[in-house]
């Protein structure tokens, strides 16, 4: 894909002309959009670095965006479920936030 053809995507899904933008191995790297608002695995992350990165892109505050969601396939045998597991760790190791909610949860059921 041309750098024009990239640009224009990116500022038509800033501007909500477009609302779903499918990454496949491709503006992966250097990508800032704020107003991200779902990111959906549609398969197998197997790159910590690239979960955490993707994360993080949809974890940035904006003042348009109070949360955004995260939708991982659900899992189906015992490898996917430590797959799934591995990624929401991933996640709470990389946000103060989660971290909190996670320590919160733990302490309620203790109790």
């Amino acid at each position: 894909m041309k750098p024009a053809d990239r640009k224009d995507i990116k500022e038509k899904f800033v501007c909500r002309e477009i609302e779903v933008v499918c990454l496949v191995g491709c503006l992966n790297e250097g990508v800032s959009i704020d107003g991200i608002e779902k990111i959906i695995y549609a398969s197998p992350q197997s790159s910590p670095t690239n979960i955490i990165r993707t994360f993080n892109r949809g974890n940035r505050l904006h003042n348009e965006k109070s949360h955004f969601n995260v939708i991982i396939p659900v899992c189906l045998s015992d490898s996917d479920e430590e797959h799934f597991k591995k990624i929401v760790e991933a996640f709470v190791e990389n946000d103060e936030r989660l971290k909190k909610v996670v320590a919160q949860g733990r302490e309620g059921n203790q109790h």
